[in-house]
């Protein structure tokens, strides 16, 4: 097999950029007294607009039609407040019903291309009266939901006329790169260090004048007549000290590792919270948005009460409030009831206040 010896020029290499992205929506319909009649009952009803994440051009409204022994789910795509025609994008559609365990139920699919507008033949969802009565698909209120899943496919455009190495997915450029390397160096070493920091008896070395520089706790530390300051020395007894070794990487270097984010997310919040590193804890935000479910949702709406985490708690509520049976079904829960009932009826007192 001879080796492939192509090597992409201005005139014959481009690069096509396409994202799949994802929405998720529920209809919750209540007072279903027309799921009893075999006849025609209600007028169709609509639900509210709802938008394809970070692209408002794509705005969509579910219809329910009532006719006699079925009913029918349409889906539309609706003007969207920039007035711009999405281009023909490729999208599976995906309905199903919701029972009160979270299940996907009577789940139909459907494959289609998104002109400047969508015919109601296009996606249709069709259930039988008779079907929904004798399942167990309702809901403890006898509502019921209606689940829809849009997966468009984006094409964010072409480049050409470089070189494939002209356009590396690289996030620094040259001058960047040799900086963040002798940081790294520097981070590994610790040569010339001048302060040592003892975190539950495990000590670290560091450089003053680059802790100062990232953060402000330890800028006002090593600038004032401190005893931190005079002696080199700082005592740390509230963090872990594997976790504060990342946090020393990321001052240093800027940068941390997926799977040290996915595995002390929680504890690097708290410290980044402490030593008032913003950049920190905003990925820490969003790596624990990204994967709360109802086993961490109680610890998080705990963590935020501890270090103030505005964006999480917000989420980390509304999640709780769309899967309270989840969340109180988790051992968490029947920890807290244990531990910390007083906070726990507090969480419960927010929960039920109206969303903000």
């Amino acid at each position: 097999m001879s080796r492939f010896s192509f090597k992409p020029l201005s005139e014959n290499w481009c690069q096509t950029a396409c994202e799949l992205v994802t929405t998720d929506f529920e209809w919750n319909i209540q007072q279903l007294a027309f799921l009893h009649s075999s006849e025609k009952w209600i007028n169709p009803c609509s639900s509210s607009l709802f938008s394809t994440k970070d692209n408002i051009d794509y705005v969509w409204r579910l219809d329910l039609r009532d006719e006699g022994q079925n009913i029918r789910i349409y889906l539309h795509r609706c003007k969207s407040a920039s007035g711009k025609s999405p281009t023909n994008n490729p999208v599976h559609v995906t309905f199903a019903i919701i029972d009160k365990t979270r299940q996907e139920l009577f789940k139909q699919v459907f494959f289609l291309l998104i002109p400047t507008s969508i015919s109601v033949s296009s996606t249709i969802y069709l259930l039988n009266k008779n079907v929904i009565r004798e399942s167990d698909c309702l809901q403890m209120d006898k509502s019921l939901i209606v689940y829809c899943k849009i997966e468009l496919l984006i094409y964010k455009g072409t480049k050409s006329g470089v070189k494939a190495a002209e356009v590396s997915d690289l996030p620094f450029s040259e001058g960047d790169q040799l900086l963040r390397t002798q940081m790294e160096q520097l981070f590994e070493s610790k040569a010339l260090n001048d302060v040592t920091l003892d975190v539950n008896g495990r000590p670290f070395q560091a450089h003053k004048s680059i802790l100062a520089s990232k953060s402000k706790v330890f800028a006002a530390m090593f600038v004032h007549e401190t005893k931190e300051k005079l002696s080199n020395h700082v005592q740390v007894d509230d963090i872990e000290p594997d976790v504060f070794q990342e946090v020393l990487r990321f001052i240093y270097t800027g940068r941390l590792s997926l799977e040290t984010m996915d595995k002390m997310a929680t504890g690097l919040l708290a410290a980044a919270d402490k030593y008032l590193l913003d950049q920190l804890k905003t990925e820490c935000e969003n790596n624990l948005i990204r994967r709360i479910s109802p086993e961490s949702c109680l610890d998080l709406l705990l963590l935020t009460d501890q270090h103030p985490a505005s964006h999480l708690k917000k989420l980390a509520l509304d999640f709780f409030r769309r899967f309270p049976t989840e969340v109180m079904g988790t051992d968490s829960w029947k920890q807290a009831k244990q531990d910390n009932s007083t906070w726990l009826c507090d969480l419960m007192q927010r929960v039920l206040s109206p969303a903000s």
